[in-house]
């Protein structure tokens, strides 16, 4: 119950896919997409929470605010791993417009590889 909190949810997701990327790292492909799944979910309940604003809104921000693009950067990583390429673009493309030094992060992240080289030879 305590963990359905708004203010948990970037620690959570944070937790889910560290998990992921160690699951994805022993090749159970199972066990990472739903570590990478779960991991979404709570990146997407950030968003949410940010946008609507008030006193958890406020809380999430703060917490979240020196990432910068990390949470799109995230969110990239999971939806390449899910196999839903549109929105890893749109995440990863957020990403880049908020720092560029995803850019490199991108370029050498196996999963993003190929995404990366894309957008940045078509868009930026």
């Amino acid at each position: 119950m305590i963990f359905s909190v708004p203010a948990y949810h970037p620690f959570l997701g944070e937790l889910h896919f560290r998990d992921a990327l160690l699951v994805s790292e022993r090749d159970d492909g199972k066990s990472a997409r739903t570590s990478f799944a779960k991991a979404v979910g709570h990146l997407r309940e950030i968003e949410e929470t940010e946008r609507g604003g008030g006193l958890w809104a406020a809380a999430v921000t703060r917490f979240v605010e020196p990432w910068g693009g990390l949470l799109s950067y995230r969110a990239a990583v999971c939806h390449v791993a899910a196999d839903r390429q549109d929105e890893a673009e749109e995440a990863l493309l957020h990403a880049l417009l908020i720092d560029r030094r995803f850019a490199d992060q991108a370029r050498t992240n196996p999963r993003l590889r190929a995404l990366a080289e894309e957008l940045l030879a078509k868009r930026l």
